[in-house]
């Protein structure tokens, strides 16, 4: 059976999480890195997808390439036109967006990470080199594709005092990392 392309892209979203979500949210992808003893890129590289919730909250995702399954972004911007600046991305529910799948979205990592370290070599920072890839976009992940989750929150010094992110076990209150867990 021949399908056409809104038939593929139906079956790659299949069983797939939107990051950012939900929609029509959009973030912008870069392209990580993680540098070897010798500052040379792995091959294990990682999309970081950064959702600007509010000016106050930003919601930043480490997925591995290999783990997405489909990438979309407004027309041109995986050719590299540029969004003009402060303009809004197209509704993904209704604009012109174009999909890349994993094959491709792995291709094109690598090519602009090899690209990057071949020149000047700015980017590297950490031990990692970070390419911005994807002013606007959405990344699709199996649901079970481990993601590493960063919140940026700006508020006042009395309420980071008071929070605590939901860690350990049900039911117990947060203890220092040395001691053992409830």
């Amino acid at each position: 059976m021949a399908l056409d392309t809104e038939q593929r892209v139906a079956m790659q979203l299949a069983g797939t999480v939107p990051i950012p979500s939900p929609t029509p949210a959009v973030g912008s992808v870069t392209i990580v890195a993680p540098l070897d003893a010798g500052g040379k890129p792995g091959e294990d590289l990682f999309l970081r997808v950064d959702h600007r919730v509010n000016k106050k909250l930003v919601v930043r995702r480490h997925v591995r390439v290999a783990d997405v399954r489909l990438v979309q972004a407004p027309r041109g911007l995986f050719d590299g036109t540029p969004m003009m600046r402060g303009s809004l991305a197209p509704d993904p529910r209704h604009g012109e967006w174009e999909s890349r799948a994993t094959a491709e979205v792995a291709a094109l990592a690598l090519e602009k990470v090899a690209k990057q370290a071949a020149s000047n070599g700015n980017g590297h920072h950490n031990g990692e080199l970070a390419v911005a890839w994807l002013s606007h976009a959405i990344v699709h992940v199996p649901e079970a594709a481990p993601v590493l989750l960063n919140v940026e929150a700006g508020m006042t010094a009395a309420e980071a005092a008071e929070y605590y992110p939901p860690v350990g076990v049900a039911g117990c209150a947060p203890r220092p990392y040395e001691e053992r867990p409830c």
